[in-house]
């Protein structure tokens, strides 16, 4: 039974590039220019010519995207 309690600790959805481009709203091009800025979550690659994303850190980035501006100026003010 341990081993099923360690399996849901790490229960982490990945999805492929199909489903990344359809929940931000940009193209494949444009998500792996972002990448190779570092202004776009990397992809975990499975295997040579497969690579997928972690849901969190797209649902992450999508969040940081839309913060609202008063947020950041807080932390300015605050820091």
């Amino acid at each position: 039974m341990k081993h099923a309690a360690t399996s849901k600790q790490f229960c982490q959805r990945a999805i492929r590039i199909s489903e990344v481009c359809r929940r931000v709203g940009i193209s494949r091009t444009q998500i792996y220019r972002l990448v190779s800025r570092g202004a776009f979550p990397s992809p975990v690659h499975i295997s040579e010519r497969i690579s997928v994303w972690r849901e969190a850190d797209i649902d992450a980035w999508l969040w940081l995207l839309f913060l609202p501006d008063e947020v950041f100026s807080e932390e300015v003010d605050n820091g």
